[in-house]
């Protein structure tokens, strides 16, 4: 079995595109200015504590899927 035939393919418009990108990137800022005066180390823990989660989120995605 082919990971096309576990996740069917759905077509999205441009807006619901644009308005995904968008939401991501203002959580991207608002992270990047919650970050702004923490020691480096402090900073580097946060964006690799929220990697981790990411990760897990997508392989729970998948998981789910199967």
């Amino acid at each position: 079995m082919t990971m096309n035939e576990l996740i069917p393919n759905k077509n999205f418009i441009k807006k619901d595109i644009d308005k995904a990108y968008n939401k991501g990137a203002m959580t991207a800022l608002t992270i990047f200015e919650m970050t702004l005066g923490m020691s480096e180390d402090n900073q580097r823990y946060i964006l690799s504590s929220i990697k981790d989660m990411l990760i897990e989120d997508e392989a729970g995605a998948v998981l789910d899927r199967l």
